[in-house]
């Protein structure tokens, strides 16, 4: 939870917010205490209802004989990238994999740190949770299938329900409805570069794309100053009622990552009914289903075109179109996530939690 504006980071924020409410029903009925890993200074976070530890520095170095209370029966670690190591004194390690987007990059250095990261991580656990059917087969393929994987498609926080603020940062010549909209970190695997190219060869359309500050993101908009892009607007660590304001009012939503879990910002704009344009690759095509354009091929005439196609079928039926989206989206809601945590918890628990 250091990094709210990253994916991880409002995976896990969201994770806890949703599934603290459980807690007092938990410990009345079946006899489970939730305990919260965090650091001291975010203890309180989730209400009194959960109890909370320490996150300990060491705790990224080796695992402790004993923390807590006493032996947990059950150890879940929200993400694969997690630092933190389970305690010993563990009944069952449940770990969830995002992504093994390592497997489709081309950055030979960081693919080895990722594969050590996930062989200790298989190591260490006894099952495993994966948050889209793409992302099972690769875990699958990766460590072998001894231990259990199961799938639970991720939340989605539902943003019409956030107050939206248009960003102050925002020309005031960008309208509603008349611009295109990206939402990432900007990162090589997002594919930022297909985007530029589109907007060069569409001087007539606008392009909005918002991201945490960091070198990858500063670094597409220096390209866009340098290519003199007078049609792109780069904002930086845009909040929540800003981002909400920016996928509500977009014309439409452009995501042609190579690489993916599974993709929340696309859900969130279909939340809209904004028409969404997503890259075929990975788990995109499922998490996007029937209702998104894909990009097969990332020449810009070749994105241009099926851009048009898919404007054109919004256009065609705005009102259907709008409510097909809303409701593909609806599938992705966080009580949902949260009921098949919960089941997964009582069953890796049996009958004497």
């Amino acid at each position: 939870m250091s990094t709210l504006n990253e994916g991880l980071g409002e995976y896990a924020m969201l994770f806890g917010e949703h599934l603290a409410p459980r807690a007092a029903a938990l410990r009345g009925e079946h006899h489970i205490d939730l305990w919260f890993r965090l650091p001291r200074r975010l203890h309180g976070a989730f209400g009194p209802e959960v109890r909370y530890l320490e996150a300990q520095p060491l705790d990224r170095y080796w695992r402790r004989p004993w923390l807590g209370p006493g032996r947990f029966d059950l150890w879940h670690s929200l993400h694969q990238h997690n630092p933190y190591r389970p305690p010993w004194r563990v009944g069952t390690v449940l770990s969830t994999v995002h992504d093994l987007n390592h497997l489709h990059g081309s950055d030979e250095r960081f693919r080895q740190k990722a594969t050590r990261r996930l062989a200790r991580v298989a190591a260490e656990s006894d099952a495993f949770i994966a948050i889209s059917r793409h992302t099972r087969a690769d875990l699958a393929a990766a460590i072998g299938s001894a231990k259990p994987i199961e799938v639970v498609l991720n939340g989605v926080r539902d943003l019409t329900q956030v107050a939206p603020e248009r960003p102050a940062a925002l020309p005031a010549a960008v309208q509603p409805g008349r611009y295109l909209f990206h939402l990432s970190r900007m990162a090589a695997l997002k594919n930022p570069q297909a985007l530029l190219d589109l907007m060069a060869l569409r001087p007539q359309d606008t392009l909005v794309m918002a991201g945490p500050r960091a070198g990858e993101s500063e670094a597409v908009a220096a390209q866009v100053r340098e290519r003199g892009l007078a049609n792109v607007q780069v904002l930086f660590d845009v909040s929540q009622a800003e981002k909400t304001w920016l996928l509500a009012h977009c014309r439409a939503f452009l995501f042609p990552s190579l690489a993916e879990g599974f993709g929340l910002p696309p859900i969130e704009a279909m939340q809209f009914g904004r028409p969404v344009l997503l890259s075929d690759r990975t788990c995109l095509p499922e998490i996007g289903g029937p209702v998104a354009g894909y990009w097969h091929d990332f020449a810009p005439a070749a994105m241009s075109r099926v851009l048009d196609e898919r404007l054109a079928r919004a256009d065609a039926d705005p009102v259907g179109d709008a409510a097909r989206t809303r409701a593909w989206a609806a599938r992705y809601g966080w009580p949902r996530c949260i009921d098949e945590h919960v089941a997964l918890y009582h069953g890796l628990l049996g009958a004497g939690a």
